[in-house]
């Protein structure tokens, strides 16, 4: 190695080098090993990126360091959300993911492969996290916490990470992808794995040999396919401003003046993509002809996708009539945006590269071609008609067969099957019974995702929970010798809100309130709390603080 490093000119530096042997055997290593005038110590870990690896590939060294490093962290999240006062939930959850989630996410899909005990120290911090966010109590079930703030439990988000990692892989014709393949064959046929969990990037590659079947694959990143020369001819875009009349015949002859004097000798076509019971499609109008085309896409594509895609094939009609200037009419602002920026835009996809590469073609065969947005469905016509081809192309377009989905979209789909796996562990899960009756499903978003007042949110999140500081609870875990109400009865939330005499007054008012909602009758506080009615819940919260009970 060091005739090598001479003859190649290349030096090594004593300060920046580590030498450590991966291995699984016990033998007694080297104290040191020699390279010229230098000695390397033998060690029993290195950290390369931001990735503590040991000797043995047991991740104990580097879990300790994310404990390590999100400590700060932990500690100003307790200072900013006390029981009465501080950040509201939504907040403080947001600076979670932002300074606490992300260290754990780092480098997840390889120390994924750890022991259940290394990571379930992982999970104790993010559990931390939580019940500060919401200030919960410490017997609060984890599950209930999860769902509550639509944090998935730690093992999904990795799954979900590695799935989107090794789709990009697999778009862009990694090698890695090879010796994932290798490490799945390996893993369903070698005994060593059968003893072992699969690594979760070998999970990853499993889910891609199902869902991969309409993603492109490239050997460059799209954004370098695109020729210097389709960067010089820059692409004209518009924004129409339609005024909407409450009459659709008086907002389509606005449309009509406005384009017949801006565009007098041009040829319209108007595009457009749909979506509908998660199948897509897209279609594109010539109105100068009334003549349209729709194209049925893979059922994983988006509506931007749907939206491109419809562009381009316009495009390369244009390209192919024998007319010289056309204005391509779309509601995507999105992508008029995107167009208008193109030399500012460094990550492209597949059907954006087109679109680049198909103007260029029209501009060498002096053709204009210029893309306008309209707001859609404001009563224009031709916007109308097309509207209408993209909904029937969803089952009726001519099925494209080329590979074109760029990996974003395929994302919807490690989302749901994050969902229908927390979903199954969150039913077989045994604890939160309660809760479970509240919520029995997992949401897209928490229920207090638009409010600010943090004690309200902590006060009926404890209800929903089940976990808060009333008599029976305050019994069950040790701090008082006796679970009935002051009034003798059992002392659970039910009797508390609901029954218990010594809040009459406040309780008349309570039920009021509910009946003036329109509560489905019969109710108990379960139902109330599983309606999602914010009212009701203000009302509830209104009571429990007229009646001074400590939640």
């Amino acid at each position: 190695m060091k005739t090598w490093t001479e003859n190649n000119g290349f030096s090594i530096s004593q300060n920046k080098s580590s030498v450590c042997t991966f291995t699984r055997k016990r033998t007694i290593l080297p104290s040191h090993i020699q390279l010229g005038p230098y000695l390397f110590a033998h060690k029993n870990s290195v950290k390369y990126l931001g990735i503590t690896l040991d000797r043995k590939l047991l991740w104990r060294d580097h879990i300790q360091q994310i404990i390590k490093r999100t400590e700060n962290s932990i500690n100003i999240i307790r200072v900013f959300t006390k029981s009465t006062w501080g950040a509201d939930p939504n907040t403080a959850l947001l600076f979670y993911q932002s300074l606490v989630r992300s260290i754990m996410d780092y480098g997840s899909i390889l120390y994924g492969s750890a022991s259940d005990t290394q990571l379930r120290k992982i999970d104790i911090v993010k559990n931390k996290c939580l019940r500060l966010c919401l200030g919960l109590l410490n017997t609060t079930p984890i599950n209930t916490m999860e769902v509550e703030t639509c944090e998935p439990p730690l093992p999904l988000r990795r799954q979900f990470l590695s799935d989107k990692f090794v789709m990009k892989l697999y778009a862009k014709k990694s090698e890695c992808i090879n010796s994932l393949h290798k490490l799945f064959i390996l893993n369903l046929t070698s005994p060593y794995w059968s003893k072992k969990k699969s690594p979760v990037m070998v999970n990853s590659y499993q889910s891609l040999l199902v869902n991969s079947s309409h993603c492109y694959t490239i050997n460059a990143d799209p954004y370098y396919t695109i020729s210097y020369n389709d960067f010089l001819h820059e692409i004209k875009v518009h924004y129409l401003k339609i005024t909407e009349y409450d009459s659709p015949g008086l907002t389509n002859k606005l449309f009509q003046y406005e384009s017949k004097h801006k565009w007098p000798n041009s040829e319209y076509i108007f595009t457009d993509g749909s979506k509908i019971d998660d199948q897509t499609g897209c279609a594109f109008y010539h109105e100068n002809k009334n003549y349209y085309e729709m194209f049925k896409l893979p059922d994983e594509s988006s509506i931007f996708t749907a939206e491109q895609y419809a562009v381009q094939k316009a495009m390369e009609y244009a390209k192919s009539s024998p007319h010289f200037n056309y204005v391509i009419f779309t509601d995507c602002k999105s992508l008029v945006d995107k167009l208008r920026s193109t030399n500012k835009i460094t990550k492209v996809d597949k059907i954006y590269a087109k679109i680049l590469s198909v103007h260029g073609e029209l501009k060498q065969m002096n053709k204009n071609l210029e893309i306008v947005w309209i707001k859609g469905h404001i009563g224009i016509k031709s916007n109308e008609t097309v509207d209408h081809y993209a909904k029937t192309a969803v089952t009726m377009g001519r099925t494209t067969t080329e590979s074109m989905l760029p990996p974003s979209d395929l994302t919807p789909i490690f989302r749901r099957n994050l969902k229908l796996k927390w979903q199954n562990i969150y039913e077989d899960s045994l604890s939160g019974a309660v809760y479970k009756q509240i919520q029995p499903t997992i949401r897209q978003k928490t229920w207090f995702h638009n409010l600010v007042n943090r004690q309200f949110i902590k006060t009926i999140t404890r209800l929903r929970t089940n976990h808060a500081l009333y008599p029976k609870y305050q019994h069950k875990i040790g701090q008082t010798n006796n679970p009935n109400c002051l009034c003798g009865e059992i002392g659970d939330l039910q009797h508390i809100i609901l029954e218990c005499p010594l809040h009459i007054t406040h309780r008349d008012l309570l039920l009021e309130e509910i009946y003036k909602l329109k509560a489905e009758a019969p109710f108990n506080l379960t139902t109330l709390l599983a309606s999602d009615n914010l009212s009701i819940f203000n009302s509830i919260f209104g009571f429990i603080k007229r009646s001074s009970i400590r939640i």
